[in-house]
């Protein structure tokens, strides 16, 4: 299908067996959608659209583009067409979508579908990643000899390299514009894992993060803060600034596997996995969580990874499962009696567990 297609309703509504969380199963076609990675914002200021990767199409080789739709499930719309489109970040205002392909870092607006490219890079075997922090557009650029990381000014479309380094990856630049962070999957650190790197949009200040043993983390909501879950076998969530060493516990318990927080930090939701127990609604304040829905997922390959990220405004949340046998995206709203019970601490016994596994 070319790009400006729309497509009809395949929302599916349910609620959720364990918690009575209303969701929507917002894509049933017979192919894999995927939510943007939980580091990017995913919606639009207003919490009225999102943006998320589709193939739409059941052959070999299949194209992934990217779609829009509202959180009601109405005007699904195909936003691009071309081929080894990456991974996407949705612009700060809400009005463009950036993505990579081929060489290209390209940017799409969300309602005419018009096309612009960014930057070029001659030399590059992939551009992925993107990240948006205040006036800057990021992403990483794969060469034959290695990665590096690019900045642009978003306006100007002015480019320059900010990163060398042999394996990059998840990019993730704090809304405000003041700090970027990311990974080295080459470096082995004392964790026996890859090593964790934060530096200012203009290069300087590079350094390792204060905190090597996450597993994944995002920044919280518009701060210069980072939350993430603890590798394994750490059970908890940890957050930190680029000036804080160590960083400091925000709750634990089960192993938390992909967080995000609530752009005004009150709240993360996470994944879990090992057993896997569904999303938890973590209170940042007081520590404390609930199962907010089973994502019953198989979490078998990244797609089908929850990736569990907030809308703006903080009343639902968008997730991955591929519960009826194909990954597709769903969007979960937090019922007020559990943002009540977590506030208060008078949670329900039932409420404080997951399910059995026997």
């Amino acid at each position: 299908m070319a790009k400006g297609t729309q497509y009809g309703l395949e929302r599916i509504e349910f609620v959720d067996p364990q918690t009575g969380a209303d969701i929507i199963q917002l894509t049933s076609n017979p192919t894999v959608s995927s939510t943007l990675y939980f580091e990017n914002m995913n919606f639009t200021p207003d919490s009225k659209t999102l943006i998320f990767t589709s193939r739409r199409t059941s052959k070999r080789g299949a194209p992934s583009d990217l779609y829009r739709i509202d959180v009601d499930g109405r005007n699904l719309t195909q936003l691009t067409e071309c081929d080894n489109l990456g991974s996407a970040a949705m612009s700060l205002d809400g009005t463009r979508a950036f993505f990579g392909t081929g060489k290209e870092l390209r940017s799409v607006d969300l309602k005419t579908c018009d096309e612009e490219v960014l930057a070029r890079i001659e030399d590059a075997a992939s551009v992925g990643n993107p990240t948006v922090g205040g006036k800057y557009g990021f992403a990483r650029v794969g060469t034959k000899d290695g990665s590096r990381i690019i900045r642009v000014e978003l306006e100007t479309g002015e480019t320059m390299t900010v990163r060398e380094g042999k394996r990059i990856a998840h990019l993730n630049a704090s809304r405000t514009g003041n700090w970027m962070a990311w990974i080295e999957t080459a470096e082995i650190n004392e964790y026996n894992t890859q090593t964790w790197y934060v530096m200012r949009p203009d290069g300087s200040e590079n350094r390792r993060w204060s905190v090597q043993n996450w597993a994944h983390s995002a920044w919280v909501g518009s701060t210069d803060r980072m939350q993430g879950t603890l590798l394994p076998p750490g059970h908890a969530i940890l957050w930190a600034s680029p000036e804080e060493r160590p960083g400091a516990t925000i709750a634990a318990g089960p192993y938390f596997w992909h967080s995000s927080a609530s752009l005004d930090g009150e709240w993360i939701v996470s994944d879990t996995n090992w057993p896997d127990i569904g999303l938890q609604l973590i209170h940042v304040p007081t520590g404390r969580y609930s199962t907010l829905c089973l994502s019953q997922a198989t979490n078998s390959n990244h797609p089908a990874h929850p990736h569990p990220c907030f809308s703006p405004d903080g009343a639902r949340v968008l997730y991955n499962s591929d519960r009826t046998g194909i990954n597709q995206i769903y969007l979960v709203t937090i019922p007020d009696w559990l943002r009540d019970e977590l506030r208060t601490g008078n949670l329900l016994m039932r409420h404080r567990v997951g399910p059995r596994r026997d």
